[in-house]
This record gives structure tokens, C-alpha cells and sequence, in this order.
């Protein structure tokens, strides 16, 4: 079960989320000269702004062909970030945590999960070979078998 390449529309809010990483790069390097920081930090935060939206976005892609392919994803530490805040969330039971924090993968996390991915279409694509290859042999036999009476029948 192979699963769906991106649609149009993901292709294109990636490219517009990586363009907004570029231009706020551009903007950062053009500026990290200037004396004033404040226009330097607005910079940087526009810059993690454009990076982490992209970086959600590329997890929930990657997650969601995950569930679509039917791989669990492992909860390990280095895997995951969230927006988890002292101030915040501090005290709450970790099962409301769960249904109100935002997670996303880390780089590491979007690399293994990917790799997870690619093992469970090489898994499906191996099964359907091991299926279909011999059923397609028993067809073309009965085939060949079915045009040879046939053919003999006629005489």
C-alpha cells in the first residue's frame, strides 16, 4: 500500500514556508551588522517563526503518511519537540498535557520516522511480489493450458 504524493496544495505551502525561511535568513544576514539590536532580534524572531512553521509542517506530512501506512511511531525523548512551558502547563496531569500541548518531530525524529516509512513500503512492495509473482505464473499457465485445448480441440 503505497502512500499518496503530496498534493499540489502541500507542495506548494512548502514552498512557500521555505521561501519565508529564505527570505528571513536574507534578512537577518543583511542586518546582523547593524547597530540596533532590536531590529537584530525582530530579524531572528521572524526567522525561528518561518523555521519552526516549517519544520511543523514537514512533521505533520511525515506523520500523517505514518498513520496512513499504519507505522507506530515511537514516543522516544530525542524524537519530539513541544511547546511545553513551566509557566503555563506546570501541574497539570499528564493526560491533559497530552491532549493540549502542539508536538512536533525534531530533525533526528523526521529522519528515523522516514526511514520507518521507507521500511513499511518495502515490506508492502515485498509482499505483493511474493503474492502476485506466483499467482501471475498460475494465470499465464492455466492461460497457455486453455489455449492449448483449444487449439487441439479444433483439430
Amino acid at each position: 500500500m503505497a502512500t499518496k504524493a503530496p498534493s499540489f496544495n502541500a507542495r506548494k505551502k512548502r514552498r512557500q514556508l521555505s521561501a519565508k525561511v529564505k527570505e528571513s535568513t536574507n534578512q537577518w544576514l543583511s542586518i546582523r551588522q547593524s547597530p540596533d539590536n532590536s531590529e537584530k532580534a525582530t530579524a531572528l524572531v521572524n526567522w525561528r517563526k518561518a523555521k519552526h512553521a516549517l519544520d511543523v509542517f514537514e512533521s505533520d506530512i511525515l506523520v500523517n503518511n505514518a498513520q496512513r501506512l499504519g507505522v507506530d511511531i515511537p514516543k522516544t525523548a530525542d524524537w519530539w519537540e513541544d511547546d511545553y512551558n513551566e509557566q503555563d502547563y506546570g501541574g497539570l496531569p499528564a493526560h491533559v498535557l497530552n491532549d493540549i500541548l502542539n508536538r512536533w518531530l525534531t530533525p533526528k525524529g523526521r529522519l528515523m520516522v522516514a526511514k520507518l516509512i521507507r521500511e513499511e513500503r518495502r515490506k508492502n512492495v515485498e509482499w505483493w511480489v511474493r503474492v502476485i509473482a506466483p499467482l501471475l505464473g498460475a494465470l499465464i499457465s492455466l492461460l497457455g493450458l486453455v489455449v492449448a485445448l483449444v487449439t487441439v480441440s479444433r483439430r
